[in-house]
């Protein structure tokens, strides 16, 4: 699903519907994680790559290269929110087009989603990053 680095030494399967996709990494100490985002279709993030997979159809939504180290994703009022440590991104949930970039002024520790507002709480930040994502 990701590409091929002579780095990678750890490898997965995930298999649904008679669909199967092969999984490669490179860090020991960390696992992918891996969420159901709608009815067979599930987004997976390690190191710096973050997929979504459609199990029905058996194929990649997308692929996304990261600039940071993968940390989660969170689906929030239609947007996926894909978290690294220095950035979050996010994407429209209906096509995985829309793409904006939020950079983060030190590494995430946090996040709280609630009444339309996105607060972000990074190392070493007294106060929360207030996201505004249209």
């Amino acid at each position: 699903m990701f590409k091929e680095e002579k780095a990678n030494n750890c490898f997965a399967i995930i298999s649904g519907n008679n669909n199967e996709f092969k999984l490669a990494w490179n860090s020991n100490t960390m696992k992918p994680i891996m969420k159901r985002m709608q009815a067979n279709i599930y987004g997976i993030g390690i190191d710096q790559h973050f997929a979504i997979i459609n199990l029905s159809e058996g194929c990649v939504e997308l692929v996304l290269d990261l600039d940071y180290n993968f940390f989660d994703f969170e689906i929030y009022n239609n947007k996926v929110l894909v978290i690294t440590e220095l950035e979050i991104v996010a994407l429209e949930l209906t096509n995985y087009q829309s793409k904006q970039e939020y950079a983060l002024p030190d590494i995430f520790e946090n996040i709280e989603m609630a009444n339309g507002m996105i607060k972000v709480w990074c190392l070493n930040c007294e106060e929360p990053v207030i996201l505004l994502i249209e």
